[in-house]
């Protein structure tokens, strides 16, 4: 028998290999998970250079791996990204239709939005609670995408919830509490 053969690996099995090792290397520092989260959103938003099939490959990866990690890490931004990011390349057209209708939505709730902030602003500084900032958060692209798509919407019919979405930060927890 030969003693010197030396084994190939697939693609697969070594992109298998390298997250059993970061999951491994996550038990000891969860810092080494966010690094590569934070790499893997950078690498998304380059993802252009590359060929399409190692776009898909990447999109695919990110929406199994990267974005669900980043979920419960507690980073829904970049988890919104991963995912929007993911599917602008695994179905570009939906994304853009999306995108779309999701910036006229923004310019429907400029107003709306205002005075509701304005509201929201003045009952709780009325009530001794410090606010850090107030925004509007619609729903993200990839969730609209997913209930369209178990709705079997496609395309213009793809439905994007008008209801006008706050997020109000506060400084402390027990402000949340006594909001």
């Amino acid at each position: 028998a030969d003693d010197t053969a030396i084994e190939t690996l697939s693609k697969e099995e070594v992109r298998d290999a390298t997250l059993h090792k970061l999951f491994g290397v996550m038990t000891d520092d969860v810092r080494v998970g966010i690094i590569k989260i934070f790499d893997r959103l950078h690498n998304m938003r380059t993802i252009k250079a590359t060929p399409p099939a190692t776009q898909k490959r990447k999109a695919d990866e990110t929406l199994a791996v990267y974005a669900p990690l980043a979920n419960r890490l507690g980073i829904w931004e970049v988890k919104n990204d991963l995912e929007a990011l993911s599917l602008e390349v695994l179905d570009s057209n939906a994304y853009h239709i999306i995108r779309q209708k999701l910036e006229q939505l923004r310019h429907k709730h400029q107003t709306p939005f205002a005075r509701v902030n304005h509201q929201i602003a003045e009952k709780l500084t009325a009530a001794g609670i410090e606010i850090a900032d107030i925004k509007l958060c619609p729903e993200n692209i990839y969730s609209i995408y997913q209930s369209s798509r178990g709705n079997g919407r496609q395309g213009s019919r793809l439905k994007v919830d008008s209801t006008l979405r706050l997020v109000v930060v506060l400084k402390d927890i027990s402000s949340c509490y006594l909001a």
